[in-house]
């Protein structure tokens, strides 16, 4: 997908596999929204962000042989603790998921849960491992750059469960 901002006139192009329902330009802060039958339209001028990527949209790495582009970057912030998000996306549609926070990095694969963890259980259990609650709340997106496939905008909630050095983090969008 090819976008040329009409704010800053730069191109950014990405071979993704997914449909894009939103684009915030990794040049300025510019999002534009994919309108049915009319395509990515501009939607809202974000609040400039003074921050550094590690990664910018396109950066490519490989984990486990396994070559993936970063898709979108995401800034979340909870209770006063902010964060880095990177969505990547390999070229057979596998996703991955890096969490950075002061220089401190966590890799996300997707999974299937069965249980529901919406009222917050003490603990959880996955694959005969039980995790204890260690976090929830309700973030809010900061800064965005790059291609999604949902609403950046909807009020996300997040549960963390944790056997360390294990993990399961589990992210809600809207209802």
């Amino acid at each position: 997908m090819t976008v040329t901002c009409f704010n800053c006139n730069q191109t950014t192009t990405l071979d993704i596999l997914f449909e894009v329902e939103y684009f915030a330009c990794p040049h300025c802060v510019y999002v534009y929204k994919n309108t049915r039958g009319e395509g990515l339209k501009y939607n809202e001028k974000s609040k400039p962000y003074p921050y550094e990527y590690q990664f910018d949209i396109g950066t490519t790495a490989t984990f486990d042989d396994i070559e993936y582009q970063v898709t979108g970057v995401l800034i979340k912030m909870d209770k006063g603790y902010e964060w880095t998000e990177y969505i990547l996306e390999s070229k057979t549609g596998k996703y991955l998921y890096l969490s950075e926070a002061t220089g401190h990095w966590i890799i996300l694969n997707q999974i299937d849960f069965d249980k529901k963890v919406g009222n917050h259980p003490l603990t959880v259990e996955h694959e005969d491992t039980i995790y204890d609650r260690y976090n929830y709340g309700y973030p809010t997106l900061v800064a965005a750059q790059g291609f999604f496939d949902f609403n950046i905008y909807s009020k996300f909630e997040i549960i963390e469960y944790i056997n360390p050095p294990l993990m399961l983090s589990f992210e809600k969008l809207g209802k």
